[in-house]
Order: structure tokens, then C-alpha cells, then sequence
């Protein structure tokens, strides 16, 4: 099995994890490829191979859930399943701990794979993918952005506070839950808009149906775009969001309603 694994890699220590990780996989008997190019030079030590992420059989996550995050970019483009191996703080998406590596083959044939909805964004011309959430905020603290959000229902939300959170049901229990929004089953066909410390009559979340298209002006020119927690650009005209074609293939060891554990 051929595995293209993204690690995180911030930090020396985190460098040093990755290459243990690695040594292990490779010892395993699996060809491995690595996203970052400052590993090129230890492919000889470590056993590595050169391929694209097209040419893999599956994309590894090295770190927590946001390493995962930005893998599961590389894992959409190339239309491969992902599976994360955590090495961060809660690394609540990911199927394993670095310490489970050495019983990766027994741990991977026993995983769910299930497939995440994602959120699709277009913003000046550009189009990106969310796993977790689009969030519209303000460029600057102590200031509010005004927004208005027309639907392809014909009809029109005004809100201005801290911002908009747009989230999949994957991201209910990301920055969502972290503003007090609802937990979303994971294969729920909704959308969640929560607003962020509002002062406007929209003061609480709105589960809408994931046919639904949303158009985000701002009035003030005063805010940003984030999509999975990375500068997606600054709101200037228009900003549309609606539900991805595209869908994300992860292999988790928890089921649909795993979200729920986090109130345990």
C-alpha cells in the first residue's frame, strides 16, 4: 500500500515525531511519500519514495486536528480516502495515536470510512474548500462587521456583531460549539450559521438545509474571510458559500454520533 503522509512539523519536536512515525510505516512494509520538502533530504535514511498524492492509496495525517485539516486539502484534490494519526492535543478527527503506528495494519482494516460534507466558498474569483467552517469576522478587534446574507430562498438575514460561522455537520463541534452553536450529527444534511457575539436580532443559530446557497456582502469593508481557520482573503464585494460537490473520505474509529462523546 502506497502512503502520501502530511505531517505537521512546526517545531523540531514535532520534526522528530514525524520521522519516527515514518520509520515505523516504512518498517511496516509501506512505500511512503511526505509533503514537506525539508524530508527530501532524508529519504535515503528514512526509506522514503518520491510519488503524488494521485498515485497513493491513502493520505496520512501526522499532528492533531489541524494537521488533519490541511491534509484533508491534499487528501479532496486528489480524491483519496485520509486518515489521521494524532500527535496533538485532542485530535478529536483523527482514527489513532502515534503510539498505535506499530498496529497500523490491525487499526486500519477496523476503521469507519465516512464521507464529510464540505463547504465550498468563492471569493474574487477564487474558489476554496472548508472541512470544518467558513467564518466571516472582523479584520480588526473592537470592531463589528456588518453583513447582509441573501438566500436562494429569496430571503435576506441582516447581522452585524463579531462575524458568521457557516458550518458542516463535521464542524458543529469545532469554532461552532466553541460559540455555544449546536452539535450536528455527522451525516445530518444541514448547514449551520451561527453568529459570533452578535448585536443584531440574529443572536442565535440557524440549521438550514444543505441546498442552501448563501451571498455575504459587508457594508463597512471591514472583514475577513477564514476557511478551516486559514486566511481565505478580505470581503471585498461578494462572498458565496453553498454545500461542495466534493466530499471528504475519512476514516475514523468513531461512529456518525461520535460528536457527541465531547459532552461526556
Amino acid at each position: 500500500m502506497r502512503l502520501y503522509v502530511c505531517p505537521n512539523g512546526f517545531t523540531i519536536e514535532q520534526d522528530e515525531l514525524a520521522k519516527e512515525c515514518l520509520r515505523t510505516l516504512v518498517s511496516l512494509g509501506y512505500a511512503c511519500a511526505v509533503s514537506e520538502r525539508r524530508f527530501y533530504d532524508d529519504f535515503l535514511r528514512l526509506g522514503l519514495e518520491s510519488f503524488e498524492p494521485s498515485e497513493a492509496d491513502l493520505v496520512v495525517s501526522l499532528g492533531g486536528d489541524g494537521a488533519l485539516l490541511r491534509a484533508a486539502q491534499v487528501a479532496i484534490s486528489a480524491d483519496k480516502p485520509l486518515i489521521g494519526v494524532n500527535s496533538g492535543r485532542l485530535g478529536y478527527l483523527c482514527a489513532m495515536g502515534y503510539k498505535d503506528l506499530g498496529d497500523f495494519d490491525r487499526i486500519l482494516p477496523s476503521c469507519l470510512s465516512t464521507e464529510r460534507k464540505l463547504l465550498e466558498g468563492t471569493l474574487g474569483g477564487k474558489t476554496f474548500t472548508a472541512v470544518n467552517d467558513i467564518v466571516v469576522t472582523h479584520k480588526q478587534f473592537g470592531t463589528t462587521v456588518d453583513m447582509r446574507v441573501r438566500l436562494n430562498t429569496g430571503n435576506e438575514l441582516r447581522s452585524r456583531g463579531d462575524g458568521l460561522i457557516f458550518a458542516t455537520p463535521t464542524g458543529s463541534t469545532a469554532y461552532n460549539l466553541a460559540v455555544r452553536g449546536p452539535i450536528v450529527d455527522n451525516d445530518a444534511p444541514v448547514i449551520t450559521l451561527t453568529p459570533i457575539n452578535p448585536h443584531s436580532y440574529l443572536k442565535n443559530a440557524l440549521i438550514l438545509p444543505d441546498g442552501m446557497t448563501f451571498d455575504i456582502t459587508e457594508r463597512t469593508d471591514s472583514a475577513d474571510v477564514y476557511t478551516d481557520g486559514a486566511l481565505a482573503g478580505h470581503l471585498s464585494g461578494m462572498l458565496r458559500i453553498a454545500l461542495s460537490a466534493k466530499k471528504l473520505r475519512l476514516l475514523t474509529r468513531r461512529t456518525t454520533v461520535g460528536s457527541l462523546e465531547l459532552l461526556l
